[in-house]
């Protein structure tokens, strides 16, 4: 509740991003409810955006261990994208690779091809981007290999 009444004020980001933090820290440690928690440090993170982007991803990181901990891995990828999309704005592109390829992890082990090979394809053009062709190149050839096979079934 405090957490909604600094976000109600408004320009009390860190206040509420705190808030929702110890919030999800009680629900994770003392009432053993890893899902409320991920969502409320989700809630923290995208208040700490407000402030700092990079600082937020903290709070995507415990929201994504607490989702592989409930086997929820397109959830965790889902983050792990939003993570990836931050970087890239604050021109960490090396780090935005690295986070685009952990989001291609968590959709594969949730069984989504297709939203891994979208995460790949972020990965080769920002492969390319920073002047790594060879490997862009490569995942370009290996995403249209498996296009080709899983459109002529």
């Amino acid at each position: 509740r405090a957490a909604e009444a600094y976000w109600i004020c408004g320009d009390y980001y860190l206040d509420v991003a705190e808030s929702y933090a110890f919030a999800a820290a009680v629900h994770a440690r003392e009432l053993r409810d890893a899902e409320k928690a991920a969502y409320l440090y989700i809630l923290a993170a995208e208040a700490y955006e407000k402030l700092d982007g990079v600082g937020a991803e903290c709070y995507y990181c415990k929201a994504i261990s607490l989702f592989c901990k409930i086997s929820n891995y397109e959830m965790a990828g889902l983050l792990q994208q939003q993570i990836a999309q931050n970087n890239e704005t604050h021109k960490k592109y090396k780090a935005a690779i690295r986070a685009h390829e952990k989001a291609s992890n968590y959709f594969l082990a949730s069984k989504n091809e297709h939203q891994s090979n979208l995460s790949l394809s972020k990965v080769a053009y920002l492969s390319g981007w920073i002047g790594h062709y060879r490997k862009a190149a490569l995942l370009y050839v290996s995403m249209a290999d498996y296009y080709l096979k899983y459109n002529l079934k």
